[in-house]
């Protein structure tokens, strides 16, 4: 049974969704203009321009996943408004970012710690400094991006391990120790396969639900605005450390990676209004790679006297439930604590077939190796069920020879590796309209030997038939000349 969308949300009138226009390449122009109507609170930047003396102004607000951070020269600041407790919390939350588990026997204590700081274990002798945290470490095999610390542990006990680092995992219970003094070794220490102390049981849990550490390891500034007035600059190094003040008028804000600094100009604002502005890209400044995510769809819901216009940007894969609309804004229905979600983009459909690589190869060109850049084949060995009859079926994609799959409806191709994993890409294409294509084809075809063949001997006989009909009929003449016997010169005048 349907159900109107109107009685899923709780509406009494109908709700309508209306396509008022379609912008394949546009842009989205967006402007804040004050509305006592309004609780949405934003901050204005107005940053000077380093070569002239011009000023530009710019919205930085929290509530919009588009607007809501500004790239200054590398650095990037951002809004964060906190409807509900102070910046206080925030500044509390930047110290509990690193949580530690130690074991030692009966001893078990749980410690928030930071990059920099030395933690005494009680009474057991043991003790650690947090040297390094790195939030992209690639794990050695895999490249397993993971996050990690790095700690300097001493044991003051007899017959232990005086000094060693140890390096462990966010979420795991794997842990890599160091040992020092080494020759040979690099500055970290000489890696072993075992743990130098395994009386020592450290496990670690990263923890950020506020996305306070830049993803990338770089500084993050953070203004921060709550119920009370004002701005606090909070600014959480990549390691986690935190320093926080009240933001003047005009701060200062480090720019790019040299160091430099610029001075901006932050102004509060707490009814804040959004406008919209679709602006259509002229051809000549479209690029192919942007073809089909600059799409934009206007929009107007409505339900009763109540209607909005929205413009909704392409987002890839929106008919998933859990991807990530960023960018995508909600619609607050009247009368209702619903939100409401519209998307313009792509959703992912099942396979046909399962896949499974048995096995990958790269070939060489003839005394080349492994490290060389140029290959001169790729092979990928498939497994291929098909997903309906359980059929099972083994092929290999290689340069210019994919695998075809139901007839050739599909085919799974050889599109790229990666030589550091030794993993393969495998591209997958279906051709639903070949038959139509071929079929086309052989109309041309069939077309063009009409075109040059047949249909100028049909009009040579046509023409000579309607030829043929008007000099029986009497409306043509012959034309052609008839021969006279011809008198030689000694002929002339006898007779």
């Amino acid at each position: 049974m349907q159900r109107k969308l109107s009685d899923v949300v709780g509406l009494n009138d109908d709700l309508t969704v209306d396509v008022l226009g379609y912008h394949p390449y546009a842009d989205i122009q967006v402007d804040y203009a004050e509305d006592p109507a309004s609780d949405v609170v934003g901050i204005q930047l107005t940053v000077p321009d380093p070569h002239s003396t011009k000023v530009s102004k710019n919205w930085i607000v929290s509530s919009d996943p588009i607007n809501r951070a500004m790239d200054l020269g590398g650095v990037i600041v951002e809004h964060k408004h906190l409807a509900v407790g102070s910046p206080a919390s925030l500044i509390e939350a930047s110290k509990q970012l690193h949580r530690v588990e130690v074991k030692i026997g009966d001893y078990v204590d749980n410690l928030f710690v930071q990059v920099g700081q030395k933690y005494e274990l009680g009474a057991t002798g043991y003790s650690f400094t947090v040297e390094n945290f790195n939030p992209a470490f690639p794990m050695s095999g895999t490249g397993e991006m993971v996050k990690i610390l790095t700690l300097l542990v001493k044991n003051t006990n007899p017959g232990g391990v005086a000094e060693f680092r140890r390096m462990v995992i966010d979420g795991r219970p794997l842990q890599t120790d160091f040992k020092l003094g080494e020759a040979g070794a690099g500055p970290m220490g000489k890696r072993q396969k075992a743990p130098l102390d395994n009386n020592l049981q450290i496990n670690y849990t990263f923890n950020d639900p506020n996305r306070l550490i830049s993803p990338d390891g770089g500084e993050r500034h953070l203004l921060i605005t709550a119920e009370e007035p004002g701005i606090t600059h909070l600014v959480v190094s990549g390691d986690g450390a935190a320093t926080a003040a009240p933001l003047s008028p005009a701060g200062e804000f480090p720019v790019g990676p040299d160091g430099g600094k610029i001075t901006i100009s932050a102004a509060r604002f707490d009814h804040l209004r959004r406008r919209e502005t679709v602006v259509d890209v002229p051809k000549v400044k479209r690029s192919r790679d942007e073809v089909g995510v600059m799409q934009i769809l206007t929009l107007r819901v409505k339900s009763g006297e109540w209607q909005q216009i929205v413009n909704i940007p392409y987002v890839p894969f929106a008919g998933e439930i859990d991807s990530p609309w960023g960018g995508v804004k909600q619609i607050d229905l009247p009368g209702t604590t619903v939100k409401l979600q519209i998307a313009l983009g792509n959703s992912r459909r099942e396979l046909p077939a399962k896949l499974t690589l048995q096995n990958f190869e790269l070939v060489n060109y003839p005394g080349g190796t492994i490290n060389d850049n140029l290959f001169r084949d790729f092979r990928s060995t498939l497994k291929v069920v098909d997903r309906e009859s359980g059929e099972e079926s083994v092929g290999v994609a290689k340069m210019n020879s994919p695998i075809y799959f139901a007839g050739g409806d599909w085919l799974f191709f050889q599109s790229g590796y990666d030589k550091q994993s030794m993993s393969t890409y495998i591209g997958v294409g279906n051709r639903p309209g070949t038959g139509v294509m071929t079929f086309g084809c052989i109309l041309m075809a069939v077309g063009l030997l009409y075109a040059f063949y047949v249909k100028p001997v049909i009009i040579s006989r046509r023409k000579r038939k309607a030829i043929a009909i008007a000099m029986a009929s009497g409306k043509m003449k012959n034309t052609k000349k008839k021969e006279t016997p011809s008198l030689s010169p000694a002929g002339r005048g006898q007779g």
